[in-house]
């Protein structure tokens, strides 16, 4: 990527977060917003899954495990949530998915507490 074209990333990343951040200051955030919840997992969903191979190389595998732990948990929540209001056609698909993340989950959080006793 060209530093002219970082550049014009880094702008339009600044303008977007600031239009964010006026909207939540003019009106508030509402965690009993059902959307706003969604969003909020789905920032942490997304935040941990980038973070989890970086604190994986900086501090362990156990941190690691714990991010990696959460963020497929958001992903399970977030998937089956979406099955709720996807079409009947493509819910058994996402319904699989949501059960594969969960599934991934749970193993992830066996081998967190298998490396934590031993």
């Amino acid at each position: 990527m060209l530093p002219r074209d970082r550049a014009r990333l880094f702008i339009a990343t600044r303008l977007i977060w600031r239009e964010g951040m006026e909207q939540v200051r003019r009106d508030g955030i509402k965690l009993d917003d059902p959307v706003t919840r969604r969003r909020i997992v789905g920032c942490a969903f997304a935040g941990a899954m980038v973070a989890a191979p970086l604190v994986a190389l900086l501090y362990g595998l156990t941190p690691a495990l714990v991010v990696l732990t959460g963020a497929l948990a958001a992903t399970a929540y977030l998937t089956f949530d979406g099955a709720r209001r996807i079409r009947p056609d493509l819910r058994g698909r996402l319904l699989l998915l949501a059960g594969i993340n969960l599934a991934l989950a749970i193993v992830s959080a066996v081998a967190l507490i298998w490396r934590l006793r031993s």
